[in-house]
């Protein structure tokens, strides 16, 4: 027996409901609703983003720029495996500016404790020498704390010595 001899294998085969007023408005319907709620969930992602302050500052080691090093900043209110780490690479004449979501758009507001990491370049293998004494890359042992307020922030520079 051939597939067409069903008699309803037949009626299906021979509708074409795509075409169908019924068909296109449930589509249309469909395609409203799915777009609203993709704006809706954008929406609340970006409402629900902290705001960044702009955020520089200074590093020296022994009263000479810290270059290279990387500055962190640990929220002291947060759960900190859940907070954002605001970051910054300090350049040839001790300057940094932090770094939460994209390059140089600063930090949420709040109090923070502040580490230090700053190693001399080696190949990919080796990590290389430590140039900071290991307290310096704790934030309960670093002792450098920094504040965030809402609009710029310049912090005071910090002078971290060898010993």
């Amino acid at each position: 027996m051939a597939s067409s001899d069903y008699p309803a294998e037949r009626y299906y085969n021979n509708c074409d409901y795509s075409n169908t007023q019924e068909y296109r408005s449930a589509r249309q319907c469909l395609l409203l609703v799915l777009s609203i709620g993709l704006t809706i969930c954008c929406a609340c992602q970006h409402e629900n983003q902290v705001p960044l302050y702009p955020v520089q500052g200074e590093v020296y080691l022994d009263s000479q720029p810290a270059e290279g090093a990387l500055v962190v900043l640990h929220p002291l209110h947060e759960n900190p495996a859940h907070a954002a780490q605001p970051r910054g690479f300090v350049d040839k004449n001790a300057h940094y500016q932090l770094s939460t979501r994209s390059r140089h758009d600063g930090a949420p507001a709040g109090k923070y404790a502040v580490t230090v990491l700053w190693r001399k370049q080696s190949d990919e293998d080796d990590p290389g020498e430590l140039l900071v004494p290991r307290h310096y890359l704790d934030p309960k042992q670093s002792g450098l704390q920094a504040t965030i307020v809402a609009g710029n922030n310049t912090l005071k520079a910090f002078h971290l010595t060898s010993e």
